[in-house]
């Protein structure tokens, strides 16, 4: 990676002139109305699909337009996307989509690598709390694979490596590991749509858990390090 910023696959857009995002399949959000999940989803598909820009605006008046919804409508998709990490908000300024560059993805990354292998450590010493938490993040996640369903996915994902990291006994450590996998919700579902390989991301969480779960120290160690090794090298790409 060469230490840039992602790059875009358009020029940002202006209030006047602004991306027009394909329609895909709504999916439900449980701190939003159907409308302004609908209109959520289909910004987020059209941003993982490059047809809206990396680092462009989105405004409520662009949301209202494109979407035919009012304006308290747009307001909520707005408030939803950036509490997703998928847009970042500045004062009076209007809300742009999330760019990441090397030192983002690499900084988030290791200090995945150094709690998530901590937590492989001390699988062998989880709590049945712990591991009843470990065992339902895996079903949840292997579910939502199994249904396509992206958005839920991407918080069963986050819900599963803050499980790992539960294993440790440390909330503390816990609470970290979910606010870095919410803060990296853009880049790695821009990854795994690139793969676009469910089976291949189904297998190695279920293979890491079942380590886990059965406190295989060395195999779940070995397994934490080469799937966040994998992410790494596809981050890598995104920088190209």
């Amino acid at each position: 990676m060469d230490g840039n910023s992602l790059p875009v696959a358009e020029l940002p857009p202006t209030e006047s002139q602004e991306p027009r995002a394909s329609p895909a399949q709504p999916r439900a959000s449980t701190d939003s109305t159907p409308a302004s999940a609908e209109v959520a989803s289909k910004i987020r598909d059209a941003i993982l699909r490059g047809r809206i820009a990396l680092g462009a605006p989105i405004t409520e008046r662009w949301i209202s337009e494109q979407y035919a919804v009012s304006r308290t409508t747009a307001r909520d998709v707005l408030q939803l996307l950036v509490s997703e990490r998928y847009l970042e908000r500045h004062p009076y300024r209007s809300a742009n989509v999330r760019t990441f560059n090397e030192q983002d993805m690499r900084d988030n990354l290791d200090a995945r690598m150094l709690l998530e292998s901590e937590a492989a450590r001390a699988c062998g010493t989880a709590g049945p709390e712990e591991i009843r938490r470990l065992q339902d993040a895996i079903a949840a996640y292997c579910a939502a694979l199994d249904v396509e369903d992206t958005l839920a996915a991407t918080a069963a994902h986050r819900e599963l490596h803050t499980a790992i990291v539960g294993l440790t006994g440390n909330s503390a450590l816990a609470r970290f590991e979910s606010e870095l996998m919410l803060d990296a919700s853009l880049f790695l579902d821009v990854i795994n749509v690139r793969r676009a390989d469910v089976l291949k991301m189904r297998t190695e969480h279920v293979r890491l858990t079942g380590a886990l779960l059965a406190g295989d120290t060395e195999l779940a160690e070995r397994l934490v390090r080469g799937h966040l090794s994998m992410v790494t090298i596809a981050a890598e790409t995104l920088t190209d």
